[in-house]
């Protein structure tokens, strides 16, 4: 252990989105971006990092923002606002006596908004539907005549809610007739508010102003993570989108709520009892095939076939006690990186990067998931990495306690992790003459508050007092 004191060491706007897009890749596959020195945080792009993608569940589409009083988990890929459990707010479009029908929109998923799209009978309809935190029900309709004939059309919002007011292009309107000219395109925001406030949706700014402050929350509020490896980074990004869609409906682990600047720092949690050489054939155990480990361990049993990720965690947590406090030869710092990793892999359904999934019990041998729970935010991440990638020790003094035990990734870097009333930076730099971060520095360092305290050329337990 090494103790340090202070100076001892030193498809809307397709321009605009096809940028944040490709901004978005780059930082998650780790490239650098051209005359680019300081890397933009990714959470200020959470849209790019995680969308756009498809987002199918049981057939209809999870959306992803939430209101502080309403949620539609399962939305129906038809137009207007219908949910599983509720519709908002239906749309129909009709022509003459006639009314259009339109087959399964397509969709595309952002965290912030679902896209969907679908073309009938010459007409070409585009959604952008999604809850603003203070429950507006928004669908941007935009409408398209592709055929060479002018059209008279009337758009038809029926709804069952009783409790909500309807505004349609800023009116109080159910009905809206239009004509649209041979290639002309229209563009009419539905909204449903329920506090009887004024409609804002037909506002030009609307949009770009919601995605503002939706993108906004994650830069304001959430450590940033970056390391080479892409599934460790899209996952860390994932949970806090669901951290993020929780917080007012469901339990969340309070030691991942606890990384969240804005919220008090809980006291820590107390640890895994001391470890005595006399456990050391039961890590054995832990890392036979026979018995408990497999492609996706550990199993709940011996031989089984079903692995928990809640129990995961425990293993993980009881691992990372060995490597601090004791010497069991089976348990290594690459048995332990081994094994997060196999958990991080889990958490991608089918092994599919674009599809990451937060759920509980798995087949061990093949990872798929055997319930449907797939937002579950009761089970730490980010606190996972935060201890035992960057190396954070949680204390209840005002000492500084380091000890990171991946020494897997040739760099990492963490920002913006509140602890005790600053804000800490962790940066790890292998010493090998290649500058990860442009800074200039090499080896692992500490900044509270903008400031270094240390840099020291190694992954070691660390303690460090003003």
């Amino acid at each position: 252990m090494w103790n340090l004191r202070k100076g001892g060491g030193k498809w809307y706007r397709p321009g605009l989105m096809r940028v944040i897009v490709l901004m978005g890749l780059a930082w998650v596959t780790g490239c650098v971006i051209p005359e680019r020195p300081e890397r933009s945080p990714l959470s200020r792009h959470i849209d790019a990092v995680l969308g756009p993608r498809s987002h199918l569940v049981e057939g209809a589409v999870s959306l992803g923002s939430v209101g502080h009083r309403l949620r539609v988990d399962r939305l129906a890929r038809r137009p207007g606002f219908v949910g599983g459990e509720r519709t908002f707010f239906s749309l129909e479009i009709v022509e003459g006596k006639r009314t259009i029908v339109f087959p399964p929109l397509t969709h595309q998923w952002w965290p912030s908004h679902v896209g969907m799209e679908g073309k009938a009978a010459g007409l070409h309809l585009v959604e952008r539907k999604f809850i603003t935190s203070d429950d507006r029900v928004v669908d941007l309709v935009t409408l398209r005549n592709e055929t060479r004939e002018t059209r008279e059309l009337l758009l038809r919002i029926s709804s069952d809610m009783r409790e909500g007011v309807l505004h349609t292009g800023g009116e109080e309107i159910r009905e809206r007739r239009m004509t649209l000219a041979p290639g002309e395109t229209i563009s009419i925001p539905v909204e449903m508010v329920f506090d009887g406030s004024a409609g804002r949706a037909s506002s030009p700014r609307f949009f770009s102003d919601y995605l503002e402050k939706y993108n906004g929350w994650f830069e304001k509020r959430i450590p940033d993570f970056e390391c080479p490896d892409p599934w460790f980074v899209k996952l860390w990004y994932y949970h806090w989108f669901l951290v993020r869609k929780s917080l007012d409906w469901n339990p969340i682990a309070p030691n991942e709520t606890r990384w969240l600047r804005g919220v008090r720092f809980p006291d820590p949690v107390e640890g895994l009892p001391a470890v005595e050489h006399r456990f050391g054939a039961k890590f054995e155990r832990l890392f036979d095939p026979d018995q408990f480990w497999a492609p996706f361990p550990a199993r709940l049993e011996v031989g089984g076939k079903v692995t928990g990720m809640r129990e995961n965690v425990l293993v993980l947590e009881a691992l990372a006690t060995v490597l601090r406090e004791g010497e069991i030869p089976t348990v290594t710092r690459r048995r332990f990186f081994d094994f997060l990793q196999r958990m991080v892999h889990a958490q991608f359904e089918g092994g599919d990067f674009q599809r990451p999934r937060v759920g509980d019990f798995l087949e061990s041998d093949t990872g798929k998931w055997t319930t449907d729970r797939r937002e579950l935010v009761e089970i730490p991440y980010a606190d996972l990495l935060i201890r035992f990638v960057g190396g954070v020790v949680p204390r209840g003094d005002e000492t500084l306690e380091f000890h990171p035990l991946v020494d897997h990734f040739s760099s990492f870097r963490f920002r913006g992790i509140p602890y005790h009333g600053a804000i800490l930076e962790i940066v790890w730099d292998a010493p090998d003459g290649i500058d990860a971060y442009g800074d200039g520095v090499e080896g692992y360092s500490v900044r509270r508050d903008g400031e270094t305290l240390f840099t020291v050329r190694e992954l070691k337990r660390i303690e460090w007092t003003d």
